[in-house]
């Protein structure tokens, strides 16, 4: 797990995330920490976006857009 979805303006929500996640134990935030890290660093590194963008490009030089 990398986080946690809270839907945009629900307070009551985003409170209770809050908690949830000050409720961790230490090694459970870090755990997730670096899960998040992680897929940051696979989703979105220049190498990851450079290789969406062309893929993107051939997708579209080759009429499958």
């Amino acid at each position: 797990e990398t986080g946690f979805l809270l839907p945009p303006g629900d307070v009551e929500a985003w409170a209770a995330g809050f908690k949830r996640a000050l409720d961790l134990t230490p090694e459970a935030r870090a755990a997730m920490t670096a899960a998040a890290a992680e897929r940051s660093r696979r989703l979105y590194s220049l190498e990851a976006m450079t290789e969406a963008t062309l893929a993107v490009y051939r997708r579209l030089l080759a009429g499958e857009a």
